[in-house]
């Protein structure tokens, strides 16, 4: 999923303010948008982790933002992912 997330975030147009991808799991909808970035942890040479907080102190240990993640009242038995971008010119053109 944070490949997903960060080709997004390649992929869209700089000035695009209202990107937006939604995940659907179970109770759970996260919205991920522009308000916070991937922290990227390194635990060795070759691996990282790559979180989102959702939360201003881009911390695990704090309560993630009520607009980014929230519960939903029906159970959604699967997982739904949706995005809304627009994508940068450049990647459109043909050589």
């Amino acid at each position: 999923m944070m490949d997903i997330i960060k080709l997004i975030t390649a992929l869209k147009n700089d000035d695009d303010e209202e990107a937006v991808i939604s995940i659907i799991s179970g109770r759970t909808r996260i919205l991920v948008n522009n308000k916070y970035e991937i922290k990227v942890d390194k635990i060795n040479e070759m691996t990282e982790i790559r979180t989102i907080s959702f939360n201003s102190e881009n911390s695990l240990d704090n309560l993630p933002d009520r607009e980014n993640v929230m519960m939903i009242n029906e159970a959604f038995k699967g997982t739904i992912i949706t995005g809304k971008f627009n994508i940068k010119a450049d990647y459109l053109r043909k050589d």
